[in-house]
């Protein structure tokens, strides 16, 4: 689709980002280290670094969900019902800007009256509801207003 992220570049982003934090724990590792050697106290056990390392690795996890994953997750809810609800003569805009009235809905596809006689299909992924204020701008252009009387 057109203006989203793949799977495989949301993959990629992730697994960058944790190979980052793992670098910047080991970093902090190799400061505590040397910090510790020149005021004389013990050195980070492998433990200690172990845990440090999983704690920097649940830290970035939470983050990524937060901003990256929930997000993604509620606009998936909302699309989705959305597409439950729609129903004949709600107003719509395609993804390309097309704003017209729902004629029809099937799973897949959705027909949509442009004006009178003139209809079009398209997928039900690239449609989206129509603003409030956009809806009350362009009601002049609407398929309903336009039929020959």
């Amino acid at each position: 689709m057109i203006g989203k992220k793949s799977k495989f570049s949301r993959l990629m982003l992730f697994i960058s980002y944790f190979v980052f934090v793992f670098l910047v724990s080991l970093d902090a590792y190799a400061t505590d280290s040397k910090l510790s050697m020149d005021v004389g106290q013990n050195t980070l056990g492998p433990f200690d670094f172990l845990l440090q390392t999983v704690s920097y690795f649940l830290l970035a996890f939470f983050v990524y969900w937060m901003l990256v994953l929930r997000p993604n997750q509620l606009e998936q809810q909302k699309r989705e019902a959305f597409l439950e609800k729609l129903k004949k003569g709600d107003d719509v805009v395609t993804k390309g800007g097309i704003i017209a009235k729902v004629f029809s809905v099937k799973k897949e596809h959705v027909m949509l009256e442009l004006s009178s006689n003139v209809k079009i299909k398209v997928m039900a992924d690239c449609i989206e509801p129509i603003s409030k204020e956009e809806g009350e701008k362009n009601k002049g252009f609407s398929s309903n207003n336009n039929k020959k009387k």
